[in-house]
């Protein structure tokens, strides 16, 4: 077994905003994302979107996109935009499989929001708006 250095920083807290917050959140989102590490990008993510404002971004688009016409469908739909995402908080069935297009989707959807982009959530947007079609076929 190799040894790695394990170091926390002497700095008792940390004061944020919660824009400074949700930014944090994503910039790691993303680095988890270039990992594969889709649910850590899915939490991180989602965490940031629930921070900001409810009104803004992107999620009302795609919960009221064509596809979720009628009261039937929408009911179902807005659980299907979120299932990976609840079941990381909440749990349930043993199993899940988490698809690389569900965590750039929810970090799309947090990104959205964002009044102020640092140069890495700017990257991810420029190669979002690059891949769309590829990833989330």
């Amino acid at each position: 077994m190799i040894d790695q250095p394990f170091n926390v920083p002497d700095t008792p807290s940390l004061t944020l905003s919660r824009e400074q917050a949700a930014t944090r959140q994503l910039e790691v989102a993303i680095l988890a994302l270039t990992c594969g590490d889709w649910d850590v990008a899915i939490t991180l993510a989602g965490a940031a979107e629930g921070m900001l404002d409810g009104k803004a971004g992107l999620f009302p688009r795609l919960r009221d996109h064509p596809y979720a016409r009628g009261l039937h469908r929408k009911k179902a739909w807005i659980p299907e935009l979120n299932r990976e995402l609840y079941w990381l908080k909440h749990g349930g069935h043993h199993v899940m499989t988490i698809e690389r297009r569900k965590a750039v989707r929810m970090i799309v959807r947090a990104t959205s929001k964002i009044q102020h982009p640092t140069p890495r959530i700017r990257a991810f947007a420029k190669w979002f708006a690059d891949h769309k079609d590829a990833v989330l076929r």
